[in-house]
């Protein structure tokens, strides 16, 4: 009876000692890929000195003397928080998820190289102004002197979860601006959603004509709210390109409401003199406030 009371114990204890282990290592696993959220980085390329504050709920803000810090350390901070996601984006706009996820995505690789996003995005790029280009080059310089300094599961947990699926040693590639632009294309096809509803109205407009077409997809309500109550704001412009949008509704017989997000009105800066940075927006009347953050990360020049 001794002997298997001693049995037993011994097996509690391997296996508290194999759940302490795998604890150990699942929590290491994990930890390894966060990003650093306060002190010092020395990041190459930067002009001079970079201020990053994370607010209450963890949203970075950047404060930059230039524009080529600001889009530089922006791609760093992307890269820290969420590289999986942009390297996930990047593969889907140029026909590439097989190459992460196998035969499973191979029908989607061919639907988005049919679109050809990549491809125009790398067009959109070679053909952009000397400015926009600057921007883009900053950025995509900012998450690679992130990638420089860490390998796939320093990244990302994901990558190690996709390591136990056969895909060990992936590396992720150097970012590039035309990745940058590429996923402008995805974000127009989701935001485009009501692309169908629009072919059918075009299609029963020649068909039954625009009176019935409008009763049977009837228009947003006139005396309903507007975002935009006076479409003549914003100058001739803005009266020029509403006159476009109404000559391309005629054709497609009216425009069809899509899909989107709504965000609330930027906060001003908090003075920088008293170092009281932005940090959580909350709306008082008609205004907007700011209150302290003390999590800080500085990047400076080498």
């Amino acid at each position: 009876m001794r002997t298997v009371s001693r049995i037993l114990a011994g097996v509690v204890v391997v296996l508290l000692l194999l759940a302490i282990v795998v604890s150990g290592v699942g929590y290491y696993t994990v930890r390894r890929a966060m990003p650093q959220t306060s002190g010092s980085l020395a990041v190459p390329g930067l002009q001079s000195l970079v201020q990053v504050v994370r607010d209450q709920q963890g949203i970075p803000h950047i404060y930059a003397s230039t524009s080529h810090d600001l889009f530089m350390a922006q791609g760093y901070i992307h890269a820290q928080d969420r590289f999986y996601q942009m390297d996930f984006w990047r593969h889907e706009t140029a026909g590439r998820l097989s190459e992460l996820y196998g035969p499973s995505t191979l029908s989607v690789d061919k639907f988005i190289r049919t679109l050809g996003w990549h491809t125009l995005a790398e067009k959109e790029y070679e053909a952009a102004d000397p400015a926009s280009r600057a921007l883009l080059e900053a950025y995509a310089a900012g998450v690679n002197a992130y990638l420089a300094t860490r390998s796939g599961p320093d990244i990302s947990l994901e990558y190690s979860i996709l390591s136990l699926t056969g895909l060990s040693g992936y590396k992720p590639e150097q970012w590039t601006p035309a990745d940058s632009l590429a996923w402008a294309k995805a974000m127009a096809w989701d935001l485009g959603g009501h692309l169908d509803d629009e072919i059918e109205r075009a299609i029963l407009t020649q068909a039954i004509g625009p009176s019935m077409t409008q009763d049977f997809m009837p228009l947003y309500p006139s005396d309903h709210p507007v975002i935009v109550p006076n479409p003549a704001v914003g100058g001739t412009a803005l009266q020029t390109l509403g006159q476009q949008v109404q000559a391309v509704d005629a054709l497609l017989g009216a425009h069809f409401g899509g899909i989107g997000s709504a965000a609330p009105p930027p906060a001003s800066h908090c003075s920088p003199t008293t170092r009281t940075w932005p940090s959580k927006c909350r709306l008082s009347g008609t205004r907007w406030g700011c209150t302290a953050s003390r999590s800080r990360i500085a990047a400076r020049t080498m």
